[in-house]
C-alpha cells in the first residue's frame, strides 16, 4: 500500500486504513495539473510553474502571487576538456515521465543525454523536480551518467543555471557551517568550496570577500523588498567541489565546478546531487534565511515506532529500541555510528570518505595517502550493506543523521559502485559481465583489489555485491531507482553465474543469493530462480551423511565457521523469498551439524577445526553464526539453537559495548549478525541477563 500523507514534525501522526472508503481531500490543499497545448502547468498554493515535458528544461516559468520571479527553466549543462558545450535542453529525444501525482507531492523525470548544437552527446542525464503541496520550495535530483567508452572523461564544468526576475536585489552567501553565520555582500556573490575544511566567497569581479578555514552551509540567496530566492545545496561541503553563485539575473549550481583544472570522470560512474529552490518572501533576516536552507538541507524522515517494524514481521533482521531497558548496549550502538564531523581540515586516513567522487564510502588504512583521490587510497565500497544497517539503526531509533548516512550511502554505492556502462576488453571480452555490476570494496572504489596501479576491473561473482539497503532505501521512501538498480545487481549476477559452475559453500554464494533472494521478493523472474536454484543444489551436493559440509580456504576437508555462516545468510534470504522446502531443509540441517561441529567445548564458536586455527571465531567474522542460529529458532522452536549461541551474544555485546578499533569502519559488519538473535533473546529473558547489556548499576 502506497498513499501520500502529511505529519506532525515533532508529533505523532496515526493514520487508519477504512475498507471499502475514499479519503477526502483537504480544503484548499493539494497541487493542480493541466496539461495545455503541450506544456504543464502546476499550482501548489504558492508558485505557479509551467513545464515543458519534450524540453528538458524544467521550470519554464515560475509565478509568486501573479509576478512572474523565473523565465526559461533550468538550463543544465556539461563542458568538455576542450571547451565545448553541451546541454540538456538540446536532446531531441528527452524521455520524460510524470513519476508520481498525489494530492501532496508531484514528481517528474527527464532522460537523455546532453548534446552539443552538431548533435553529439555526451554524458546522460536523469533529473527529477519535486514539487510539495503548500510549499515555495522545489526539489531537483540531478544525475549525470558516464556512458561514454574511453577509460576516462574530463570534464571542465557541470552544472545548471536558472534565470531570475528579482527587483531591488540584495545578495547573501551562506558563511562557516557551525555555528550558522551568514555572509552579506553588496553585489552579485559566488560560493566557492574546492577542498575540504576550506572555503572562499568571491564578489562579482572574482575579488575574494572571504577566504575561511572551515566548511561552508551552502547557500546563495538574491532578495528583493516583494521576493527573493534561495538556492541550497544538499551535503554541500561533504560533496566537494562545489559552487554556487548569483548574479543579477540568475543563480547558478556548480555540480562540478571549473578550477581551473580537468575532473576525470571513470566510465561506467553516475553522480547524483541534489539541491532546492527556494522562493521566499523578500526581506528574510540572516536567522530567517539560515533556517529557510536548514528546512531542505536537513531533510526530514518519517517512521513509525521500532516496535511497529518487528510485529510488521517485513525486517526479520531487526532488534526494536529498549533505552531503559539496556543502556549499555543502547548506548554502544548509538556510537557506532559517527556523523559528519564540519571542520575537518582534511580527508581522514581511516573513517567516513568525503568528495565529490567518495562522499558516502569509508576509506581503510591501507597506507592510504590524505590524498582522496590517490592510486593508492583503498575504499571499502559499502561492504557487508552500510545502507541496510543505517537503516536499520535509524528505523530502531529515529536519529536521523543515521538516516542521512543510509541516503548518502545508498546514492554513493547506486552511483559510483555501480558500473553503468561497459566495453569490450582484453581480459573481459562480454561487456555484460559487467554491465550493472557492484564493484567490490578496492583501490579507487572501481580498479582492482590486488593492486593499486592495476586499473583491470573485477566481473560480478556474487562477492561483495550488496543489494539490501537499496530494497529498504525503495520501500521506505518509493524512490524508483535505488529499485532499478539494486534489481540490476541481480540481473548481473544471473547472467554471471549462468556462464560457470556455481561456486558452492561459501560467502561468493551466500551474498549472490542475498541480493538475489532480495530481488526475487520485488520483481520475481524465471533467470534469477534458475540461478538461484543452480547455486543451492551445488551445496546440497557437497553435504555429507550428517548434513554437513567441511569446506575451508585452509582445507578443503576443514571446517570454516565463516563458509557455513556467510552463506546460510544467502540461504535464508532465499527460502524467505520463495519458502523453498529444499532450502529449509538444507539450512536446518547444516545448523543441526553446527552444533554438533562448530561449537568449542567452552562455548565459543569455533573458528576453524585446522589446528592452527582452532579458536574462537573474531567479531571480524560479524556474529554471523547468531543469525543461522537465530532462523534455525524461528524454523523449529527449538530452544537448543538460542543456548548454543549465548556465549557469541556475551561476545557481541562486548564488542559494541567496548570496540576493538578506534574507527568504526566496521559496524556495519558487526550489526548484520545479531539482531534477530537478540530480539529473540530478550523474548526468552536471556538478553537482559548478559554482562554488560543492561542497567548501569549491577
Amino acid at each position: 500500500m502506497d498513499y501520500q500523507a502529511d505529519m506532525d514534525p515533532l508529533g505523532t501522526t496515526t493514520h487508519s486504513l477504512v475498507p471499502f472508503t475514499e479519503p477526502k481531500p483537504e480544503e484548499d490543499r493539494g497541487i493542480s495539473v493541466k496539461e495545455i497545448e503541450g506544456r504543464i502547468r502546476v499550482n501548489n498554493g504558492v508558485l505557479e510553474l509551467e513545464i515543458d515535458k519534450d524540453v528538458c528544461r524544467p521550470l519554464g516559468s515560475v509565478r509568486v502571487d501573479g509576478e512572474i520571479l523565473s523565465e526559461g527553466g533550468l538550463n543544465f549543462y556539461v563542458t568538455s576538456s576542450d571547451g565545448s558545450l553541451f546541454l540538456a535542453a538540446n536532446e531531441d529525444a528527452v524521455k520524460f515521465e510524470v513519476e508520481e501525482h498525489g494530492p501532496l507531492r508531484l514528481q517528474m523525470r527527464w532522460e537523455g543525454s546532453h548534446v552539443d548544437e552538431t548533435g553529439t552527446g555526451h554524458l546522460d542525464f536523469l533529473v527529477r523536480m519535486t514539487v510539495y503541496a503548500g510549499n515555495p520550495f522545489i526539489r531537483i535530483d540531478h544525475t549525470f551518467v558516464n556512458r561514454l567508452d574511453p577509460d576516462v572523461t574530463e570534464v571542465k564544468e557541470v552544472g545548471v543555471r536558472l534565470p531570475l526576475q528579482v527587483e531591488g536585489q540584495y545578495f547573501s552567501a551562506a558563511d562557516v557551517y557551525r555555528p550558522p553565520t551568514v555572509f552579506t555582500a553588496n553585489g552579485p556573490v559566488s560560493l566557492e568550496q574546492y577542498t575540504l575544511g576550506h572555503f572562499k566567497i568571491r564578489g562579482k569581479n572574482g575579488e575574494v570577500l572571504r577566504d575561511v578555514d572551515n566548511n561552508s552551509m551552502g547557500w546563495v540567496d538574491i532578495s528583493g523588498p516583494c521576493h527573493g530566492l534561495l538556492l541550497a545545496g544538499k551535503s554541500f561541503w561533504q560533496n566537494y567541489p562545489k559552487r554556487l553563485s548569483a548574479d543579477g539575473s540568475s543563480v547558478c549550481c556548480h555540480l562540478i565546478p571549473n578550477t581551473g583544472k580537468v575532473f576525470p570522470i571513470p566510465r561506467g560512474m553516475a553522480k547524483t546531487h541534489t539541491f532546492f529552490v527556494c522562493f521566499h518572501e523578500g526581506g528574510l533576516t540572516q536567522r530567517g534565511l539560515s533556517d529557510l536552507a536548514f528546512t531542505v538541507q536537513r531533510w526530514p524522515m518519517p517512521r513509525a515506532s521500532s516496535e511497529y517494524y518487528q510485529k510488521s514481521g517485513q525486517l526479520w533482521d531487526f532488534f526494536p529500541y529498549y533505552p531503559t531497558k539496556y543502556p549499555r548496549l543502547e548506548t554502544g550502538l548509538r556510537n557506532l555510528f559517527s556523523p559528519d564531523k564540519n571542520h575537518l581540515p582534511t580527508n581522514p586516513r581511516e573513517g567516513r570518505a568525503y568528495g565529490l567522487k567518495h562522499y558516502g564510502d569509508f576509506i581503510l588504512d591501507r597506507g592510504s595517502s590524505p590524498d582522496p583521490d590517490g592510486t593508492e587510497t583503498y575504499y571499502l565500497n559499502n561492504e557487508y550493506d552500510t545502507p541496510h544497517v543505517l537503516a536499520m539503526m535509524f528505523l530502531r531509533t529515529g536519529e536521523i543523521v543515521k538516516w542521512w548516512g543510509a541516503e548518502t550511502h545508498a546514492l554513493h554505492m547506486m552511483d559510483v559502485d555501480t558500473c553503468h556502462h561497459s566495453v569490450p576488453t582484453d581480459h573481459i571480452p562480454d561487456p555484460k559481465l559487467m554491465l550493472g555490476a557492484q564493484y567490490r570494496h578496492c583501490y579507487q572504489h572501481i580498479g582492482s583489489i590486488q593492486d593499486p596501479e592495476d586499473d583491470k576491473f573485477i566481473p560480478a561473482s556474487g562477492s561483495h555485491t550488496f543489494g539490501e539497503g537499496l530494497l529498504d532505501y525503495y520501500h521506505l521512501t518509493g524512490d524508483r531507482r535505488t529499485l532499478e538498480v539494486a534489481t540490476g545487481y541481480a540481473k548481473n549476477l544471473a547472467y554471471t553465474f549462468s556462464g560457470h559452475d556455481p561456486i558452492g559453500l561459501g560467502r561468493y554464494s551466500g551474498w549472490g543469493l542475498l541480493v538475489l533472494g532480495g530481488a526475487y521478493m520485488v520483481r520475481p523472474s524465471a533467470e534469477i530462480r534458475r540461478e538461484a536454484e543452480r547455486n543451492i543444489d551445488k551445496i546440497i551436493s557437497q553435504q555429507g551423511e550428517g548434513g554437513g559440509i567441511l569446506e575451508a580456504n585452509i582445507h578443503d576437508r576443514a571446517f570454516e565457521d565463516r563458509k557455513i555462516h556467510l552463506c546460510m545468510r544467502g540461504l535464508i534470504k532465499w527460502h524467505q523469498a520463495t519458502g523453498d522446502g529444499k532450502t529449509e531443509k538444507l539450512i536446518l540441517e547444516l545448523m543441526e551439524d553446527y552444533l554438533n561441529t562448530g561449537l568449542m567445548e567452552e562455548g565459543l564458536p569455533l573458528y576453524s577445526n585446522w589446528p592452527e586455527h582452532a579458536k574462537p571465531t573474531t567479531a571480524m567474522q560479524g556474529f554471523a553464526n547468531l543469525e543461522s542460529l537465530a532462523y534455525a529458532y524461528d524454523l523449529t522452536g527449538n530452544r537448543r539453537f538460542i543456548d548454543a549461541g549465548i556465549p557469541a551474544l556475551c561476545h557481541a555485546v562486548e564488542w559494541i559495548t567496548s570496540p576493538d578499533e578506534e574507527v568504526h569502519v566496521n559496524f556495519q559488519r558487526i550489526l548484520r549478525g545479531p539482531f534477530r538473535f537478540m530480539a529473540i533473546a530478550h523474548e526468552l529473558g536471556i538478553l537482559e541477563r548478559v554482562p554488560g547489556a543492561a542497567g548501569w548499576l549491577v
